[in-house]
């Protein structure tokens, strides 16, 4: 801010923007003594909210009669010709050795208005840190889902987006949410506030590593609150609002509530696409639902302006205890796309509405994880016609394009491609059964001339027979072939070993026999496939006794298969993406390398963690027992 007079607080719905500015960056200037600080968000009049803070700034003392005098009269003189950089410049002047700052929280309010209020409103804030950069200072807190509407207007885009000048923010990792609850714990020393033992930890544990864990963790603790006996917070009253997950599951209720009948039916739609819905195990009680993130393409347009409602719910809840939003957006680095997940996957699963739907659609949207997992092969394959949809999945696929147009937004052009080659094919498949048609009609004139000469030598006899059959395989290789692109494949290599047949005494087989015979063999054989995982698989190990097949991916599962039957043991979560995987040399524990910088060791039996490795720097990709297991 010393270097900037503009300075943009940037983060994920829930991340703490307005927390670090006002209850960090406001208290310490006031120490200061120097400075002028007015606060406002832009809600429906920006500027009208704008006179506000100035006023407020100018005249802390001021009733508020007074003060709604003095902000009408500065809002109607800068609607007219008094324009804001005067109006600070003649602050500045009536109050020297002063600085002045304010803060515009929620700046994304300002794009719900109309484009050409948007445009005066940044202006004018531009116009007047042009003329007073040394003693006026502006900062703004913004979510990273509305970065493009600054991108957009150049001018605004070279003050605010200088390369040292935004400051981004991050969830709030364990450490750090744990600080700010000792913050409360040290007003105990004035017998205001006191958390019993265990009591931390336990709502920690709750709260999680989660991408809006910072609102969450307020929630938790303003339910709490409201069941303090005599200022004292304890594990009982926890228990009794139901933790963070039963009190989540409660205020996601009393929001959907309060939604009209329009919003609810998009509320739905929402929800579906970011919600997984788990696979099927032996043990059903191992087969759960989590959260995906989604882009605003898959949420559609006419969703996202609820999305946005939802992502800062407090807006609209009578009770003003209870302001945890259920959605947090944010913005993908590498794509620049506007994404959503909700705030805790605790309302995938605790969240009864919510799980009213996926059991009621769970055909559905099984089928639509596993469609993106196709969908995903064939992008990365360069959309690779051989990653095209065949066959049955396709026309299931068909099925529910029709049946569900609007939740296939992104999977449309994959199976439409998938329908054209099929197309393509079948017209191929016409052509070649015209040509079969005719090259057996030809045979059948040829067959009728043998039997017209059959008083030729024997000899003669004996090689034109000879020939015929050779004639014969030839067209049924050829006609192997075209039940291949039809996709009968067993029909397919009967045919091929009935041409094969005539022309295996012949001392040079022709290629295409050879080749036809391969083929029929290879694809015909049935592959037994392992499938459950929601991302690409970058390690798999074999127990001592080859008894169990342990598989780690991408989507941070380990997964433990029962190899003779090919069914799922059980899923152990992990924190980051696997990497690689080892059984110990008595196969009852089993070591996994990640995206993080430690190695941990896992109970086969149980799936439970038995210890973390510290010491690494930065990903461990591979990992090996000693021969003694030690």
């Amino acid at each position: 801010m010393k270097q900037h007079p503009l300075v943009p607080v940037i983060g994920a719905s829930g991340s703490g923007k307005s927390s670090v500015v006002l209850a960090g960056l406001i208290p310490d200037l006031v120490k200061d003594g120097t400075w002028l600080i007015g606060t406002f968000r832009p809600q429906n009049q920006p500027f009208y909210g704008l006179a506000s803070a100035l006023v407020s700034a100018c005249y802390p003392g001021q009733n508020k009669d007074e003060r709604h005098e003095k902000t009408s009269k500065l809002f109607e003189q800068m609607q007219g010709s008094r324009t804001l950089w005067q109006v600070v410049r003649d602050i500045l002047t009536e109050n020297p050795g002063k600085q002045l700052l304010l803060i515009i929280d929620q700046f994304e309010e300002l794009y719900a208005l109309d484009s050409k209020e948007q445009q005066q409103f940044v202006d004018a804030l531009l116009s007047a840190i042009k003329f007073n950069p040394l003693r006026l200072k502006l900062v703004l807190t913004i979510r990273t889902d509305f970065l493009d509407y600054i991108i957009n207007y150049p001018h605004f885009k070279q003050a605010a987006l200088q390369q040292d000048t935004p400051q981004y923010l991050g969830a709030m990792n364990r450490d750090e949410m744990k600080s700010v609850i000792e913050l409360i714990d040290r007003d105990t020393q004035q017998k205001i506030v006191e958390l019993e033992e265990g009591l931390t930890q336990r709502i920690l544990d709750d709260v999680q590593q989660e991408p809006g864990n910072l609102p969450l963790l307020e929630f938790a603790l303003t339910q709490l609150w409201q069941e303090n006996r005599g200022g004292r917070l304890t594990l009982q009253a926890y228990e009794k609002i139901g933790g963070v997950k039963k009190a989540l599951a409660n205020h996601a209720d009393e929001i959907y509530n309060n939604l009209d009948d329009e919003e609810k039916k998009q509320a739905q739609q929402i929800f579906l696409q970011l919600a997984r819905p788990g696979e099927k195990a032996e043990d059903i009680s191992l087969a759960k639902d989590t959260r995906r993130l989604a882009t605003k393409a898959e949420i559609r347009e006419n969703n996202w302006n609820l999305v946005t409602k939802l992502a800062g719910a407090d807006r609209d809840i009578p009770d003003k205890d209870k302001k945890l939003p259920l959605l947090v957006t944010g913005r993908n680095d590498k794509t620049g796309e506007q994404t959503v997940e909700v705030v805790h996957e605790a309302l995938i699963r605790e969240w009864g509405k919510l799980q009213e739907w996926i059991e009621n659609d769970r055909a559905f949207l099984s089928w639509r994880v596993q469609m993106r997992i196709q969908m995903e092969q064939w992008n990365s394959a360069g959309k690779d016609e051989g990653a095209l949809l065949r066959g049955k999945p396709l026309v299931i696929a068909e099925d529910w394009l029709k049946k569900r147009p609007a939740e296939l937004i992104n999977e449309r052009e994959y199976i439409n491609q998938s329908l054209a080659w099929r197309k393509q094919e079948q017209e191929k498949q016409k052509r070649s059964r015209h040509f079969i048609i005719a090259g057996l009609s030809c045979f059948s004139v040829v067959t009728l001339f043998l039997a017209a000469v059959a008083g030729v030598q024997w000899k003669q006899a004996e090689s034109r027979k000879q020939e015929s059959e050779i004639s014969q395989g030839e067209l049924r290789i050829n006609y192997s072939n075209a039940l291949f692109n039809q996709d009968q494949q067993f029909d397919a290599l009967i045919e091929a070993l009935r041409g094969a047949k005539p022309l295996r005494s012949q001392p040079k087989q022709p290629i295409e026999v050879v080749t036809t015979l391969r083929q029929a063999v290879y694809r015909v054989m049935e592959r037994n496939r392992l499938g459950g995982h929601n991302d690409w698989i970058n390690s798999v190990s074999f127990s001592p006794d080859s008894k169990i097949l342990a598989s780690g991916s991408r989507d941070s599962t380990i997964k433990l298969w029962n190899v003779s039957t090919g069914k799922l043991i059980r899923t152990i979560e992990h924190s980051k993406p696997l990497l690689s995987l080892s059984f110990s040399p008595d196969g009852k524990i089993l070591a996994s390398g990640s995206g993080e910088t430690t190695i941990k060791l896992w109970n086969v039996a149980t799936g439970e963690e038995i210890k973390i490795l510290n010491g690494h720097k930065d990903s461990v990709r591979s990992v090996s027992f000693s021969p003694d297991g030690k």
